[in-house]
């Protein structure tokens, strides 16, 4: 972050996008497993959204990109998902917390994205063709999101504006979505949902 603010003088947006994947059996999980996908998915999310709310001194956009997998059940993703749903809480939080400082805090759940991690999970079935056929037949658009999908509203956010009222918005207030941040769906992956919390 010090680099991208020494080349472009100021930080305006931070994107959180690292993470790695995990399955297993929940109760066959080793404890430090479980951290390490912690200390990567949730753990420098929070690192990444502290360092550049501090350095956003005329306030600024924060993107979280959780999972479908935050608010949904999968067998042998329990440890991934929870990495994601409190990355979920977080930007909640964060959104009401950072307000003052004219900073928005945001987040994208996007489904099943055709990237390596997704190649690699689909290479150890059985039959690949057959587990693709059946994950995009239940994509009502019929297809996997692509990485571009996802790049495409997080790079076309609104631009941020100070609020007129020197009072924070309220947790109700915070999660409601205003008519001027909404993202149309059709800019949205397959089988995504944008939480927009402030």
């Amino acid at each position: 972050m010090v680099m991208a603010e020494a080349r472009l003088g100021r930080i305006d947006v931070v994107v959180n996008n690292a993470a790695i994947d995990h399955t297993g059996d929940l109760l066959d999980v080793p404890a430090h497993v479980t951290q390490q996908v912690f200390q990567i998915n949730t753990l420098a999310a929070v690192a990444a959204l502290q360092e550049g709310a501090r350095r956003m001194q005329q306030g600024g956009a924060i993107i979280n990109i959780t999972s479908r997998l935050a608010s949904a059940g999968v067998p042998t993703m329990a440890i991934y998902s929870a990495t994601k749903g409190a990355l979920a809480a977080l930007t909640t939080a964060a959104a009401v917390e950072l307000a003052p400082r004219n900073i928005r805090v945001n987040a994208i759940a996007p489904g099943m994205t055709q990237t390596p991690l997704y190649d690699a999970w689909l290479a150890q079935h059985d039959d690949p063709a057959e587990t693709e056929r059946s994950v995009t037949a239940a994509i009502p658009l019929g297809r996997l999101a692509r990485p571009e999908d996802i790049a495409a509203p997080s790079a076309s956010w609104p631009p941020t504006r100070r609020h007129t009222s020197p009072e924070p918005p309220s947790p109700s207030t915070a999660a409601t979505p205003h008519a001027d941040q909404m993202i149309p769906r059709s800019r949205l992956p397959a089988g995504s949902a944008l939480t927009v919390v402030k």
